[in-house]
């Protein structure tokens, strides 16, 4: 210092002599006074040494600070660290931060004094419990002042390490956020300069970082990322000072590792980042290396972009190190640059990381399995993530893992909504990739002793894995995977997934194949096993939603399993179904048997799974029947013969039978003429019967449209032959002319005109007599359609099938009661009705004229528009000549 300046500090220490008493006053008035004159001298004693330009008068302004403060302050500002008022207290740990960088305490022969006396005052305001400090600010303000002197003196940290360790500890349990950012610093400082090995005793050193360890460890869940953050650098500068991980280490990791889960994205990182240090600097036992590494592949299933390529570099360069210095150990080498790295750098990026997590495959595996059934939906979204990393990062090795895994899977699978589904689904169909037999086998295993209900998972399982699985590995297997496809208990579950996903399978298994090549690249391919579990799926389905998914595989089996030539022009359909007949005789003889008697010994009186299957197979081969009716008519004869049999099995057949007979095919119906017989008296008349219920009315309906499609399209000989076989079972048709289904009632008018059409007068005068009232009974029925229709089957009745009136009618007592009644509907209020009974009347007019004008005259006077009956008696005159008109002598009109 030069004499001015020594002159300055004398005048300035005479100034400040006053306050510096005052510090000591009871009025706390007066002593915030005081520190506040003492400060605003410092401050313009600091502002001059920043102004100096001078660098010699520099170091002497420095100088006047540091006497200033160590001859005349020091004491009583340090006291005041523990005023009893708050404003003292802050301002004197402001002088001393201020004046912490001119005081040399790492040199001065009084630092370590004042060094000490500070951390005490401290010590005693804010690390002993409870805390004296109220203030969050002045707490701050302190710990920010301890950071600053150790710094300055990082020579001393030694010495006052219990004090230090001690304020560390209570700054991290500081409720103030600030406060716990702050310590991570003076934790950096006391970590870089004692816990480093070598320099204090290891025990003691041990024990001094387990204490901050743990007074860290709990601010891993603060609410503010910045405080995490700062959290676990803190911890991350004492793991890396001690070098080596610890026991304290050890039960801190859960915790730690709970930060790959945190909701920011920046901690996430940083947490990796972190880790990756500790790895590729540490000293590892061989127990604690996978429980770090499972932290860092955490970050490679990230869902944050920037996080997951962080972890994928970190994880892809710790590989490589790891590597090369494995490689080293063995070929002796220290030479980063030696062949073998060369090689390795051909590589692909991640191979470095694919050899890391071999090396402990199965210590990364176990943890991610059981992580798996967390209560945590983010545990478990992690844990799927990192099974997934694992299976692409380390696809060789996870062979042996396999049926754990497998097993994994099956427990949390069964979900579609839960958020793991879809990763899970991605690992399957990576692991898909492996070579099939290694994961084939399990799940054969699995389908087979899985009780009824629980294929569906195994079936997911499958499906998934053969969508990974490569083309030329399906093609191997297809035989075995076709067989346990097509078992009853999976095809004809109950469960509606399961015959989901066994679809889906075999969907997958098609999927390898090209279209119309499996005869030629797979001449063993099982196409008949394929579709009989097809058809038995067809048996179950429950939806339009279902049937056209299996629809939808069959289309597909049958366009690769056939050769189909341009050359042939068959129509789309005809092509698509092609398969249908192909394999109908296989899956029949699968449900029925081969033996001749097979048909015989079913049980048709209930509906059976037998029952199921063959109305499934004949529905959907209804359009290539007619090449199989060899088999599938005396099969119908043997459901439908017997009205006890069970309804959907009955109504079923007939359903088949009348798509049969209505098809516009002419193959088809010339094949199934042979037949018709057969089918009218085992099939058709049987289920005409009257029984009471929906289910019977809707059989017999079915029955009726059936007889009239085959009187529709049969030929004049074949019609008689048909009317024949009703004739016996006449009884039976007349019960369905009083059915309460209209539509019943208007098909029989239709069936009886065809018959009575056909019978050319081979009706016997019994039969006719209980007939006639019957059908003209139908004429007042409540459905005008049925109504007209019966005038035209009553036409037919008097024109073809009544005898000459002289042999049936010679007393005109039927006739006239045909007429009687149909004259009453001539006057009907729909026009419709009244003409059809006026062109029948007209028609058969010259049965027995006499009766017929008798009754027309008669009905004349009573009708309110006559005019129907005058034309029906003017076309009897103009057809005999004779006069219809009521003045006319009864003489005259017989004549």
């Amino acid at each position: 210092m030069n004499a001015e300046q020594k002159e300055e500090l004398q005048d300035v220490t005479m100034g400040l002599q006053r306050h510096v008493n005052l510090l000591k006053d009871p009025n706390k008035v007066k002593r915030r006074r005081a520190i506040v004159h003492i400060r605003r001298v410092l401050d313009e004693l600091i502002e001059k040494v920043d102004d100096e330009e001078n660098e010699n008068a520099k170091v002497g302004r420095k100088m006047v600070v540091k006497k200033l403060f160590y001859e005349t302050l020091s004491h009583n500002i340090v006291e005041a660290i523990q005023d009893e008022s708050e404003k003292p207290r802050e301002i004197s740990v402001g002088i001393v931060a201020d004046v912490v960088p001119f005081l040399d305490l790492g040199e001065e022969k009084d630092g370590n004094t004042l060094y000490t006396h500070i951390l005490t005052k401290i010590h005693d305001q804010i690390a002993k419990f409870p805390t004296k400090e109220p203030s969050e600010e002045v707490r701050l303000a302190m710990l920010n002042l301890t950071i600053t002197m150790s710094k300055e003196a990082p020579g001393l940290i030694l010495d006052e390490l219990d004090h230090l360790s001690s304020i560390a500890s209570a700054c991290c349990r500081d409720q103030f956020p600030e406060v716990k950012i702050a310590v991570k610093s003076l934790i950096a400082c006391v970590g870089s300069r004692v816990l480093v090995p070598g320099v204090m005793d290891a025990t003691k050193a041990e024990q001094v970082a387990e204490q901050l360890a743990k007074s860290l460890v709990p601010n891993l869940k603060h609410q503010r990322f910045k405080v995490r953050a700062a959290t676990l650098r803190g911890l991350s500068q004492i793991v890396e000072s001690r070098g080596k991980v610890e026991q304290w280490l050890r039960e801190a990791l859960p915790q730690v590792a709970k930060l790959t889960l945190d909701r920011s994205g920046s901690v996430r990182l940083l947490m990796v980042q972190t880790v990756h240090i500790w790895l590729k600097n540490l000293k590892f036992e061989n127990r604690d290396w996978p429980k770090f590494l499972l932290i860092l592949l955490a970050g490679v299933s990230d869902s944050d972009l920037a996080c997951n390529e962080a972890a994928r570099k970190l994880m892809e360069d710790l590989g490589r190190s790891k590597f090369d210095m494995c490689v080293d150990d063995k070929t002796g080498k220290n030479d980063s640059k030696d062949g073998i790295k060369q090689q390795q750098n051909t590589q692909s990026v991640s191979e470095g990381s694919r050899r890391l997590c071999l090396e402990c495959l199965g210590e990364l595996v176990k943890p991610s399995i059981l992580q798996l059934s967390s209560w945590v939906n983010e545990d478990r979204v992690q844990a799927a993530g990192n099974l997934h990393c694992l299976v692409v990062l380390a696809r060789e090795g996870m062979v042996d893992y396999l049926e754990v895994i497998l097993q994994a899977m099956v427990k949390h699978v069964k979900d579609i909504e839960d958020v793991i589904y879809p990763k899970l689904c991605a690992t399957l169909t990576q692991i898909g990739a492996l070579p099939i037999e290694s994961w084939l086998e399990i799940v054969f295993k699995a389908l087979k002793t899985t009780a009824e209900g629980g294929h569906s998972t195994w079936l997911l399982i499958l499906t998934n894995l053969l969508k990974g699985a490569e083309k030329e590995e399906i093609k191997k297997s297809v035989k075995g995977l076709a067989k346990v496809l097509s078992k009853k208990a999976i095809c004809l579950s109950d469960d509606m997934p399961t015959r989901f996903f066994a679809r889906s399978a075999i969907s997958c298994i098609l999927g390898a194949f090209e279209v119309e090549s499996l005869d030629k690249e797979a001449p063993q391919v099982p196409v008949s096993t394929i579709f009989w579990a097809l058809i038995q799926l067809h048996s179950k389905v429950e939806s339009r939603q279902e049937f056209e998914g299996v629809e939808a595989v069959v289309r597909e089996l049958n366009a690769k399993s056939q050769q189909v030539s341009e050359s042939k022009k068959q129509s789309q359909s005809q092509e698509d179904m092609a398969i249908y007949s192909t394999e109908f005789m296989h899956v029949f003889s699968k449900i029925v048997g081969k033996t001749q008697d097979a048909i015989k010994k079913i049980d048709w009186s209930r509906e059976t799974e037998e029952s199921r299957l063959i109305t499934t197979l004949l529905k959907r081969s209804a359009h290539v029947i007619h090449h199989h009716l060899h088999v599938v008519i005396p099969l119908m004869i043997s459901a439908c013969n017997d009205v006890e049999n069970a309804p959907a099995v009955r109504m079923s057949i007939l359903s088949l039978l009348l798509q049969l007979v209505e098809q516009s095919d002419s193959a088809a119906a010339k094949d199934s003429e042979k037949y018709t017989s057969d089918l009218i008296e085992g099939v058709i008349l049987p289920n005409m019967v009257w029984r009471n219920g929906d289910t019977a009315e809707t059989i017999r309906l079915t029955a009726i449209r059936i007889l009239d499609q085959l009187l529709r399209k049969a030929t004049q000989s074949d019609r008689k032959m048909i009317s024949g076989l009703c004739y016996r079972r006449l009884e039976t048709l007349e019960t369905c002319l009083d059915d309460s289904d209209v539509r019943i009632r208007l098909k029989m008018a239709s069936v009886f005109g065809y018959i009575l059409g056909s019978q050319d007068g081979q009706f016997d005068e019994l039969s006719l007599k209980k007939l006639y009232p019957k059908l003209i009974d139908r004429l007042d029925d409540s459905d005008d359609r049925v109504r007209i229709s019966m005038a035209r089957t009553l036409l037919t009745l008097v024109k073809f099938s009544f005898p000459p009136m002289e042999e049936f009618d010679h007393n005109g007592q039927a006739f006239r009661y045909i007429v009687k009644h149909t004259l009453i509907h001539l006057d009907d209020s729909n026009e419709k009705v009244g003409r059809a009974m006026f062109v029948f009347l007209q028609n058969i007019k010259s049965y027995n004229t006499e009766v017929f004008i008798e009754l027309v005259q008669r009905a004349r006077t009573r009708h309110t528009t006559p005019e129907r009956c005058d034309a029906l008696l003017k076309a009897v005159e103009m057809k005999s000549g004779m006069d219809t008109s009521s003045g006319a002598s009864p003489e005259a009109k017989i004549s």
